[in-house]
């Protein structure tokens, strides 16, 4: 009996284990259940999210955006006492003005300004600017030298603000490396075809600055036919006497004739474009009632071999408006379209020159040079257009 109950006794305890598990297995079976649906309920967000985002991305890759190609990148890098990158916002005021453009994606090329950088330095700048919209260009110290002071600031510069007599002389231009220059500005112009080319797309919008980068849209052009290419120039351009003194003035005016819009600051230098693109290009082009119409010879796009067949034609229209003409020219604020009369122009000829001042008299209708030096106020005289008044300016600056 004892044996017996002994058995009996461990066949009882047995059986109370055997419930007890029962219910905890129960327990731990609903406590997995519920983890369970709880990962696949956080499963089924997360594939929602990953939806939802590359719908976004899509989206944002099919959607057109605005590539800004200027000479400077609104973000300045350079190195600092310790050998580090430093990033900040750089000065001035397309920078400023570009800065505060919300409601479309905007990606910025240009010049990063720094040229004592390694390859990973490169490479580090690359991924830091990328995440700030901004793709960099980078030069060399000489290309830089010739390109930026040398072709844009001591030829281009002084010719659109009618300051002739600093024109380099074709027959010095060996001596002067006046020759050395220009085929800086056509490699300069070359890298930045280049690095749009990397990141524009068919739907894209390229908007080009300036007179540093007139060669970029026949660039452009022969890479992507399909882009749409806009060009803004913030200075004047000069009247044909002195746009014809350029020797290289047809490749300048065959780059620029690529783009699909071109810009002025007021009517009188897009009437000064289009007479330098009549009188120059020849029968090139002809004018329509609203632009100029240009059978554009393509150049095979570089980087890729040699290319077969005959090079591809587009006809690329300018806006502009001039008498008859129906050109329309873009301004900048309404200050840009007010009238001439009373209008006075300050003109710098260098960092550290005079000034040029050229008022145009309303009574009369001439115009007045004088030059200020040293803060001193020196008189030129009274002049028939205002090519004169700037010329007389120049000699008297010397």
């Amino acid at each position: 009996l004892a044996v017996a109950g002994g058995v009996g006794g461990d066949g009882g305890g047995g059986g109370g284990a055997g419930v007890g598990d029962a219910v905890g297995g129960s327990a731990s079976v609903a406590r997995e259940g519920s983890v369970i649906g709880q990962i696949v309920a956080l499963n089924r967000q997360l594939r929602e999210r990953q939806a939802a985002y590359l719908d976004r991305l899509w989206l944002a890759q099919r959607a057109p955006r605005v590539v800004v190609v200027a000479n400077r990148l609104p973000v300045r890098v350079q190195r600092g006492d310790n050998g580090e990158l430093l990033y900040s916002i750089s000065p001035g005021g397309m920078v400023s003005a570009l800065l505060g453009v919300r409601g479309m994606r905007m990606i910025w090329v240009g010049w990063a300004e720094i040229d004592d950088t390694t390859a990973a330095e490169r490479e580090q700048i690359r991924r830091t600017l990328w995440r700030r919209g901004c793709v960099p260009v980078f030069l060399t110290k000489e290309e830089a030298r010739l390109h930026y002071a040398g072709f844009c600031n001591d030829v281009l510069w002084p010719l659109f603000h009618y300051v002739v007599s600093r024109m380099p002389d074709i027959k010095t231009d060996l001596r002067s490396g006046f020759h050395a220059q220009w085929e800086a500005y056509q490699a300069v112009n070359g890298h930045f075809a280049a690095a749009v080319a990397r990141v524009a797309r068919p739907n894209d919008l390229v908007w080009v600055h300036d007179y540093h980068l007139m060669l970029l849209p026949g660039l452009l052009r022969a890479r992507q036919p399909r882009l749409r290419i806009g060009w803004f120039l913030h200075t004047p351009f000069p009247s044909l006497e002195v746009f014809r003194t350029l020797p290289m003035r047809k490749e300048i005016l065959s780059g620029l004739l690529a783009a699909d819009l071109l810009g002025f600051h007021i009517y009188d230098y897009s009437r000064h474009f289009l007479h330098a693109c009549t009188q120059l290009m020849g029968s090139e082009l002809s004018l329509e009632s609203r632009g100029i119409a240009w059978d554009m010879p393509l150049p095979a796009a570089g980087g890729g071999g040699g290319g077969g067949g005959g090079a591809p034609f587009a006809s690329q229209g300018v806006e502009a408006e001039a008498e008859g003409m129906q050109v329309e020219a873009a301004a900048e604020g309404r200050e840009a379209q007010a009238a001439e009369e009373g209008m006075r122009l300050q003109l710098s000829s260098g960092n550290s020159t005079g000034y040029k001042g050229v008022t145009k008299d309303p009574r009369s209708g001439r115009y007045a040079a004088e030059l200020y030096e040293g803060g001193k106020r020196r008189w030129l005289g009274y002049f028939d257009t205002p090519l004169e008044a700037a010329v007389a300016y120049a000699r008297a600056a010397g």
